[in-house]
């Protein structure tokens, strides 16, 4: 069988008498070859032999070997021994195994000490105790360690041979344990050694009460000191009072597996310790409860929110996560709850806060859960707003009823995530976009929308029409809307979906800077790069005609009306302008006759409107050439939202020109026209 160099292995398998027979002993043992072909192995481990019964009964636990193979090893055979039989004996053989064995990823500690399968040789028993393997109980495989308490003194087991560490790494260190005849208190302990050997310290756990004959994963969390080298795992029994057995089985020692790139410490993240990170704010109860592996997502424990009534029911963690303004921040959780008939909902709740604890604003996602019992991934990102140094984290169950349980585990908050940014562009009125985290989920499209503080929500124009349904080709994009609302605060939300599956997040509140109070600015919504700012000398007097039909009936006094719908206002704006240079920006405006977008100062009370400008009178104020104000008439009638996308930019310069061709060829063929090369279109 193929194997991989340096990888432990463990082969073992079942053997019983075809007639009963005493002085059996079976064993099994693993040859290791450089080439499928075998040859000369480069070498062979052994497993101890098993005694099998004077019956024909399945011998279990069977003999086994685990070993790491050696440098060089790229296949093994597995063999099987039988010695002690006579002529024409039989002894039949079953099950036959050889694999990597059930281990925790990164373990330090070799299964073969773990897991006690071969030996206890590699557990040293403290001097008031004594340290045995045992069959009648074991949490994994088919042999635990045994203590037992003889007199007094230390009484627990540690690592006979200490394993590697990094100082300033966390580890986390664990054993199942099991107190058999009485309910009693345990811990685990870490002892750092320097590379001579000698004891540094020693950290301990907290103390885990075990109830009679259950198991219950025992975990300490410590930073390796700064001469650390080497490290012990110490499975810790009370000094007083009962004396054992306790069985261990599945002892692990390795740097804490906080996720990549989380804030977040082992504790807040995976529930392993009994003291907890999370804190029960309003509408229910939390706890840690014992080894339940289908309510844990990753390791042992999880962290159990029983709501103590119906509504909400919401848990906090205790500590504030420092944070930095206009950062994006991920906040994912796994939460895991039983059958329900009316599926309850969740809010991940992010609280802002600046230096001083102050809170700046609460945001929240919402997700609803599914009615089958199993795990959920709900997430969510938020921008930090400006003067945040602090967010504190909720999470929030709404719907809930008096009975209900959640579990939460596995618990990430990161820089990144969906985010939109938003800022007022360099030049020109308007708004420029970035967004990132698209790729964040198995979404396939993105919306982006504009936000007013009434609720009013509109989509935002990109180059082929509205940016709605936009397939995902990367984790970024930008985008650019000139067509928000002057002098007063906007926010845009993106949307990325898969059918009908969405997920949403909004910007920071954003102001575009407006004109003097005096000025409108005029622009063409699909050539961004046609807006200019003008004088108003005096505002429209709008008009919204009726569509009516007055019939005069005989006999009656009272004509009949039939009317329709009144029609959009119409009216006459008239504008100023001092130089010649206005002059050419406004026709530069008008000159193709399409519809613009009027936006008024935030103090005038006045909507921005699309227009359709009919006709323009120019005049002079003064009637003597050498001057060149004019005062120009301008008959509106409004329009809805002109359809299509939007060409060209603003903010483009002869650096973008340079910047986006090789040569003056390469601009020559690109675009027909100089009204192209000033807009981008091609």
């Amino acid at each position: 069988m193929a194997v991989t160099a340096g990888t432990e292995y463990q082969a073992y398998a079942f053997f019983a008498n075809a007639v009963a027979a005493a002085g059996r002993v079976t064993s099994v043992s693993i040859e290791w070859y450089a080439a499928s072909t075998g040859g000369s192995p480069i070498s062979t481990s052994a497993g101890t032999g098993t005694t099998q019964p004077n019956t024909t009964s399945w011998a279990t636990p069977p003999p086994q070997v685990t070993a790491v193979a050696p440098a060089g090893a790229l296949f093994a055979t597995v063999t099987l021994t039988v010695t002690g039989l006579t002529a024409g004996a039989v002894v039949h053989a079953d099950t036959i195994a050889l694999g990597v064995p059930t281990v925790w990823a990164g373990n330090l500690i070799p299964y073969s000490v773990a897991s006690v399968e071969g030996d206890a040789s590699g557990w040293t028993a403290e001097p008031s105790t004594t340290v045995t393997r045992t069959t009648t109980d074991c949490w994994e495989g088919w042999y635990g360690l045994q203590m037992t308490v003889t007199g007094t003194g230390p009484r627990g087991a540690a690592l006979t041979t200490g394993v590697p560490v990094t100082p300033g790494t966390e580890y986390t260190a664990w054993s199942m344990f099991k107190s058999v005849g009485a309910s009693s208190t345990v811990n685990v302990a870490i002892r750092w050694y320097t590379s001579g050997g000698t004891l540094i310290s020693t950290s301990t756990s907290e103390p885990w009460t075990l109830t009679d004959g259950i198991w219950d994963r025992v975990v300490c969390v410590a930073t390796a000191p700064a001469t650390a080298a080497t490290a012990k795992l110490v499975l810790v029994v009370p000094t007083t009072g009962f004396l054992g057995p306790w069985i261990c089985d599945q002892m692990g020692f390795l740097p804490s597996q906080v996720v990549a790139g989380s804030l977040l410490t082992f504790r807040e993240q995976s529930m392993e310790l009994l003291t907890l990170a999370w804190e029960a704010e309003s509408g229910c109860t939390v706890s840690r409860p014992p080894v339940e592996l289908s309510t844990a997502f990753d390791g042992f424990g999880s962290l159990r929110v029983a709501s103590t009534g119906t509504g909400t029911a919401t848990t906090s963690m205790t500590r504030k996560v420092p944070v930095s303004p206009r950062q994006s921040y991920r906040f994912a959780p796994r939460v895991w709850h039983a059958a329900m008939a009316v599926p309850a909902e969740v809010d991940l709740v992010y609280t802002w806060l600046d230096a001083s604890d102050t809170t700046l604003s609460v945001v929240y996602s919402r997700w609803t859960l599914g009615t089958s019992a199993g795990w959920y991934s709900p997430v969510r990102s938020s921008l930090a707003p400006d003067g945040a140094a602090k967010v504190k984290l909720s999470i929030r169950f709404r719907n809930v009823t008096a009975s209900d349980v959640f579990f939460v585990d596995s618990i990430t908050f990161s820089p990144g995530g969906l985010a939109v940014y938003a800022d007022p562009t360099a030049t020109g009125y308007g708004v420029d976009i970035k967004l990132q985290g698209l790729t964040d989920g198995t979404y396939t499209h993105w919306s982006l929308s504009r936000w007013l503080e009434d609720g009013t929500e509109e989509p935002v124009r990109g180059p082929s029409g509205d940016l709605t349904l936009v397939s995902i080709t990367g984790d970024l994009a930008t985008a650019q809307d000139y067509e928000a609302p002057l002098g007063v605060p906007v926010r845009y939300q993106v949307r990325v979906s898969a059918g009908a599956n969405y997920r949403t997040t909004p910007s920071l509140w954003v102001t575009i800077p407006e004109p003097p109070t005096t000025d409108i600015v005029v622009k063409d919504p699909g050539q961004p790069a046609k807006q200019g700012t003008f004088t108003v000398s005096e505002l429209p007097q709008w008009t919204r005609s009726a569509r009516q039909a007055v019939h005069q009936v005989r006999g009656r006094a009272r004509p009949v009306v039939i009317s329709d719908v009144r029609l959009s206002r119409t009216g006459t704006l008239t504008l100023v302008t001092a130089t010649t240079r206005e002059r050419d920006a406004l026709w530069w405006v008008l000159e193709d006759g399409a519809t613009v977008l009027m936006q008024w100062p935030s103090i005038w009370g006045e909507r921005d409107v699309y227009v359709q400008v009919g006709d323009v009178t120019e005049q002079r104020i003064v009637r003597y050439g050498e001057f060149g104000d004019r005062t120009w008439t301008l008959t509106l009638t409004e329009v809805d939202r002109p359809v299509g996308g939007m060409a060209g930019s603003a903010g483009r310069t002869w650096t973008t020109v340079s910047t986006d061709h090789e040569d003056w060829t390469d601009v020559a063929t690109t675009y027909a026209t100089w009204l192209d090369v000033y807009t981008g279109v091609s």
